[in-house]
């Protein structure tokens, strides 16, 4: 009878681990975020980013560069935003919501959007290609922000 108690425990904890631990991807250079967990969304942009330019849109040629533009995602679902030379541009909470996107690909899947408690636009991460984190805001002809890590 215990044998079958251990076991049945063991068996249960072995369920349960799998289906709540995600593996963390070992290599982040190169990521399709809009498909992924949201935990691996999260530690995949978590840190300080500058922005480097910003392309597409509804004008799909035009591309715009940024000089002193930073974002910051921190481990407590915050973006802080520095913006020409102000620090604190932006402080605003993330919350995480499922919504129905038209992905890189041309199809539509339900993916995770950062929404923000300060009435910014929806952010959809789309990928990190080359070490660039690259996302968009959710929405009709936004552009591609184009992000490189910082320290």
């Amino acid at each position: 009878m215990k044998a079958r108690i251990i076991i049945l425990g063991l068996i249960s904890l072995f369920l349960l681990c799998g289906t709540g631990c995600e593996k963390m991807p070992t290599d982040t250079r190169n990521i399709t975020l809009y498909n992924q967990p949201l935990s691996v969304i999260k530690h995949c942009i978590q840190g300080k980013w500058k922005v480097v330019y910003e392309k597409g849109g509804f004008i799909a040629t035009r591309i715009r560069y940024w000089d002193d533009y930073y974002m910051e995602f921190t481990k407590n679902n915050r973006m802080i935003v520095s913006r020409d030379r102000v620090a604190d541009y932006q402080n605003t909470k993330i919350r995480w919501h499922k919504e129905c996107y038209c992905c890189s690909g041309g199809y539509n899947e339900y993916v995770y959007v950062a929404e923000f408690s300060d009435g910014s636009p929806p952010i959809v991460f789309d990928r990190i290609q080359n070490d660039t984190l690259i996302f968009t805001n959710l929405g009709a002809d936004s552009p591609y922000y184009y992000l490189i890590k910082t320290k």
